[in-house]
């Protein structure tokens, strides 16, 4: 079987992952070379190149896509140009731990060459690494909408190896046992940085972990090996991290829903009976959701019953700005209308020969149909609400998926739920409301 069909399937439109050989997530140096920077500039400029990587020897990237995807201003490219400087410059070891026991270990340059012209971003690897990079024996999805939420070098280095050692049918997984000079080079620690190991683990190693513990659904700690009174290697554990419960899911069939109205929320069994036949589940499931929120925030001040039947009357979700839109709306969505692709630049917004389509107007044209999404981005931390009940997209393996309560939805599955309104969007996480 060749290459190509042994591949991972390919990403379609904008990159949400980046497929990474084992041997690419455990690179380093003594020197230091790799900054945080270079290594997300290096995972987008991968999920780019990935389809192409063994038929094509230049890849291309408009510059403001890769300056969007590292949250870099477009118009001061010279961070950029810093990062993509030191990844032609950077020479790296590749499969320190040896993951892949059949890939051999070698040092080369990241990228081999980049150039700057005409909007877009232009980049060449060695053909080794080409070949390394797209083998597909051992290899890790990352998101890459994650990447960014790493402030640390170490953080994101750590992570990726971590996680390439999570096996998600055991809900656990460990490094092997790591020599300190070995997580040295994979850290890209130079040899005058932290010499003792107490330097080290404080500031390094401890740091990284509690990054990664906060900013991801990874729950890692550390183990250590001693040779004598000195510590000579560390072993990394990791499971996902124990979420907040949900709240009681609101279900929608009649019978059930009608107990929900008289049971949490002390309405008659005549009033709820009179909401269901006037409202759809989904439209009173919503703005349950949105009372329980309130009752939390405690803004719930005189009777609950009055308060949760003005909330499905007066629809509350009008206010609410998020459940206003029926799938989420973000820079780098692929949109098909009358005939023509279209992909959403900052302005979240459409340029047409006779004027500009608004964000609002694209909402309510989705809504109806005339536009057609090509391909939704989901991140973790969306509420949906599905068969009536209040669901949360987490991140699994690198995809958004839920899985809770005996159901496991995939993100192919997520996704056509919401294109069908099968499945409705409630509420989205903070980074994505920030774009609007």
């Amino acid at each position: 079987m060749t290459l190509e069909a042994q591949a991972p399937t390919a990403f379609r439109g904008m990159k949400r992952q980046v497929i990474k050989h084992s041997s690419a997530i455990q690179i380093g140096t003594s020197d230091g070379d790799i900054t945080l920077v270079q290594r997300k500039c290096f995972n987008v400029l991968l999920a780019h190149a990935y389809d192409d990587l063994l038929n094509k020897t230049t890849h291309k990237i408009p510059l403001g896509d890769l300056c969007r995807y590292l949250n870099f201003d477009s118009n001061n490219t010279k961070h950029l140009k810093d990062a993509l400087r030191g990844l032609v410059k950077a020479n790296v070891e590749w499969n320190i731990l040896g993951a892949d026991r059949k890939q051999q270990w070698g040092v080369a340059a990241l990228l081999s060459e980049v150039q700057i012209k005409n909007g877009f971003c232009y980049w060449e690897y060695t053909s080794t690494m080409r070949r390394m990079l797209y083998s597909p024996t051992v290899y890790l999805r990352i998101n890459l909408s994650l990447q960014n939420k790493f402030s640390s070098k170490h953080a994101l280095t750590l992570y990726e190896n971590i996680y390439f050692y999570y096996r998600k049918d055991d809900g656990f997984g460990e490094t092997p046992w790591i020599e300190i000079e070995v997580l040295r080079k994979l850290l890209s620690i130079k040899e005058s940085e932290y010499k003792q190991f107490k330097s080290l683990n404080n500031i390094v190693i401890k740091n990284a972990i509690a990054e990664i513990n906060n900013k991801t659904d990874l729950q890692v700690d550390v183990e250590y090996k001693r040779n004598g009174r000195k510590v000579g290697a560390v072993k990394f554990c990791v499971k996902l991290s124990q979420t907040e419960e949900t709240a009681p899911p609101i279900l929608a069939d009649a019978n059930t829903l009608s107990q929900q109205l008289i049971k949490n929320y002390g309405i008659s069994a005549k009033q709820a009976q009179q909401l269901i036949e006037k409202y759809d589940a989904v439209h009173i499931a919503e703005n349950l959701a949105i009372v329980d929120q309130d009752v939390k925030e405690n803004k719930v001040k005189g009777n609950l019953a009055g308060y949760a039947m003005t909330a499905i009357k007066n629809d509350f979700r009008k206010d609410r700005k998020p459940v206003a839109k029926a799938i989420p709306i973000y820079e780098g969505m692929r949109l098909l209308y009358q005939g023509k692709e279209y992909i959403l630049d900052s302005s979240l917004s459409i340029r047409l020969e006779s004027g500009t389509l608004p964000t609002g107007a694209i909402i309510e044209k989705i809504k109806a149909g005339v536009i057609r999404v090509l391909e939704l981005l989901l991140f973790p931390g969306i509420k949906l609400i599905i068969d009536g009940q209040v669901r949360t997209i987490k991140n699994a393996l690198g995809e958004p998926v839920v899985k809770e309560d005996g159901l496991y939805l995939s993100e192919k599955e997520l996704i056509e739920g919401i294109k069908s309104r099968k499945y409705t969007i409630l509420e989205y996480p903070e980074e994505i409301l920030e774009i609007e």
